[in-house]
């Protein structure tokens, strides 16, 4: 194993933060932002826990 630094990126999006919500109005309906699409289901939190578990070499996780 390679003794780097290595980071993991979880891109992620908040469906309740109105500054995103603003900025995603230009772009796509308002009806899709309350859809499935961007619907929390807890993902980031096992996502986090699947790297934390699975990956131990990582170095940080942002998201």
């Amino acid at each position: 194993m390679l003794d780097e630094d290595i980071d993991v990126v979880i891109p992620w999006v908040d469906n309740t933060d109105p500054i995103w919500r603003d900025k995603a109005k230009q772009y796509i309906d308002l009806t899709d932002l309350d859809g499935e699409r961007f619907r929390d289901y807890d993902t980031i939190k096992y996502a986090i826990r699947s790297v934390e578990y699975n990956m131990p070499w990582v170095h940080q996780i942002f998201w």
